[in-house]
């Protein structure tokens, strides 16, 4: 077995440690069925025996055939103290592979997440969207409100096209989902009560053969916009990209369903 010395003993230039962080073990805090269940999806999807959709269809079966609100209990029972605290449960980080013919020399650049985040009351998390990225949220404890967008197209460097999908309340146990092509935009967000919400996630470049943007500046991160224009003809908004500021300023502090 190999045994990682501790980060204090090794020195490494800054460009060997961003090639080994990768690398670095490190222990799922949280070790249940929800989390073999995503491991084993996600080693699936690395070895192109699923894709991102089918394995949400399979998370989804496991969802319903849990007591979310209980598996998870021991992990709510302290409110945490900030306005919005994560903590991560298990994750699996990218693998690197040598150049050879096996391999093509090609990397594997998908990762995984799995955590729970904590929204106080009258708190909103700002529209936004993501690249190659899937995504499924299930409600542990409480309730939110969430509105849902497809992206149509891009028409301009910072401005989306989207067209609304969904808007619904949910409750314990109930999910929503995202993928790069449907459901990509979503704004969700507390009222009167606090809520609690599990958050897998897994992305990567090697996730879809053909994105909705190809443009490779554009990161998997979260990618803010105004959804609160006027719908066109073919109910579609011109929604204008913000900055991280603007759209936590705007919307993280008013709900969802006052707009």
């Amino acid at each position: 077995m190999v045994q990682l010395l501790p980060r204090n003993r090794l020195k490494l230039s800054p460009s060997v440690r961003s090639v080994l962080r990768p690398l670095e073990f490190r222990q799922d805090r949280y070790r249940g069925p929800i989390a073999r269940t995503v491991h084993r999806l996600t080693e699936a999807v690395v070895r192109q025996e699923i894709s991102a959709e089918q394995l949400l269809d399979e998370l989804q079966l496991t969802f319903d055939e849990t007591d979310m609100a209980a598996e998870f209990a021991s992990w709510t029972d302290t409110w945490p103290s900030g306005e919005k605290v994560e903590r991560w449960l298990c994750r699996r980080m990218p693998r690197y592979f040598l150049p050879g013919p096996r391999h093509q020399g090609r990397m594997q650049d998908l990762n995984m997440r799995l955590k729970l985040f904590y929204l106080k009351p009258h708190r909103s998390e700002p529209p936004h969207y993501h690249n190659l990225m899937a995504s499924l949220q299930c409600v542990i404890s409480g309730r939110i409100y969430c509105r849902q967008y497809d992206r149509v197209a891009r028409t301009d460097e910072n401005i989306v096209m989207i067209r609304p999908v969904s808007q619904r309340e949910l409750t314990v146990g109930q999910t929503f989902r995202t993928t790069d092509h449907k459901d990509n935009v979503h704004w969700f967000g507390t009222e009167d009560e606090p809520a609690v919400v599990l958050d897998f996630y897994i992305k990567g470049k090697a996730l879809y053969e053909t994105p909705f943007e190809s443009d490779a500046k554009r990161s998997h991160g979260r990618h803010y916009l105004d959804p609160t224009g006027q719908p066109d003809a073919d109910n579609s908004i011109a929604a204008r990209e913000l900055g991280v500021e603007e759209a936590y300023t705007r919307f993280a502090s008013k709900s969802i369903l006052s707009f």
